[in-house]
């Protein structure tokens, strides 16, 4: 079978790579810091999100005010994506990392980011995150890819 005819890795994509994607579409120079192999990885597989991320993304937009157009871009965006739903598995396997990371005392993890990799692990896709905090998660370390966020991303937060 040729290698274009193979099936394509399919991943999931957490929201701090989403929103850094969308600060990189007018800031460029602030993903090149990501390793060549990595991105090109990311780049040739089929990407996913969890119902999760749009909902931060969309509160993202309202308080940060932005208008009509500046929204419709961002969905437009979003809509590139395949869209994961909440289901029975994904439930199941929350309260598993959640019950992991308390555990283990780890506190980094945030309630969404849980629901997040619960999404990827339920689905058996590598998550893709810029939050250390996220792929240090136990159940998803061992398959996260792990790209850095733009270090001057906090002064960049509402810029896009």
């Amino acid at each position: 079978m040729a290698a274009s005819d193979a099936e394509s890795e399919v991943l999931l994509c957490d929201t701090t790579y989403v929103s850094q994607l969308m600060k990189a579409a007018l800031r460029p120079e602030s993903i090149e810091h990501w390793p060549a192999a990595l991105v090109e990885r990311v780049d040739g597989a089929i990407l996913t999100i969890s119902i999760v991320t749009v909902a931060e993304l969309r509160m993202g937009m309202i308080r940060a005010g932005w208008g009509a157009g500046k929204r419709e871009e961002a969905e437009n965006r979003l809509a590139a994506y395949t869209w994961i739903p909440l289901d029975a598995e994904t439930l199941d396997q929350w309260a598993e990392l959640q019950a992991e990371a308390l555990s283990l005392g780890l506190t980094g993890p945030g309630h969404n980011d849980i629901w997040i990799a619960a999404t990827a692990v339920a689905r058996g896709y590598p998550l893709v995150s810029c939050d250390v905090g996220q792929c240090e998660l136990p159940s998803v370390r061992d398959t996260a890819i792990y790209l850095p966020a733009d270090p001057t991303s906090r002064e960049m937060r509402d810029s896009y």
